[in-house]
């Protein structure tokens, strides 16, 4: 059973030098999310207790429960013309606990939240052709550590680091 709050607010300014600004933010924070009892199949012989895993790593959990951070979102901001667009988004994960941590290892007991950037630009002022630039991760941020075999948490972020794309996509016109 999950409970929580989703939000989206966005707002575009027309008539900016030409074009149009937007700025936007969404995302969820988690409220709960709890399991009943994990029982065997006689139904009689409890292999995990009831838990709410809202805010958790969740990898002692059990193989059908992953992270659960209770804060993700996003935040954007653009400028668009008839030919152009650039963006900029920012994309946040909160801070969750990993109560399985050894001990010995405390600086695993909390993953750190995690905030990269991404930026955008789209050009079309040819007839029939678009040409795109991207860049994921921006500021080439590492995910935050956890404990695991890739030694962060692959369900909630990314280890790829920087991304640089290019693109173009040419369409003919019938008449």
């Amino acid at each position: 059973k999950t409970s929580g709050v989703d939000f989206k607010a966005e707002y575009t300014f027309s008539d900016v030098m030409n074009g149009a600004v937007s700025v936007g933010l969404d995302g969820t924070y988690g409220l709960e999310y709890k399991r009943d009892a994990g029982l065997d199949y006689t139904g009689s012989v409890v292999l995990a207790p009831a838990a709410d895993l809202m805010g958790k790593l969740n990898y002692n959990a059990g193989p059908s429960f992953t992270s659960k951070p209770e804060l993700k979102l996003a935040a954007h901001v653009s400028y668009e013309t008839d030919a152009h667009y650039g963006g900029l988004v920012l994309r946040h994960v909160g801070e969750y606990d990993d109560l399985g941590a050894p001990a010995r290892l405390p600086n695993l007991a909390t993953i750190e939240d995690h905030t990269t950037f991404d930026v955008n630009y789209i050009y079309r002022g040819f007839d029939g052709l678009t040409l795109s630039a991207s860049v994921v991760n921006l500021t080439d941020e590492d995910p935050a550590e956890a404990r695991g075999d890739l030694a962060y948490d692959p369900f909630t972020h990314n280890a790829f680091g920087r991304m640089m794309k290019v693109g173009f996509t040419y369409t003919v016109m019938g008449k």
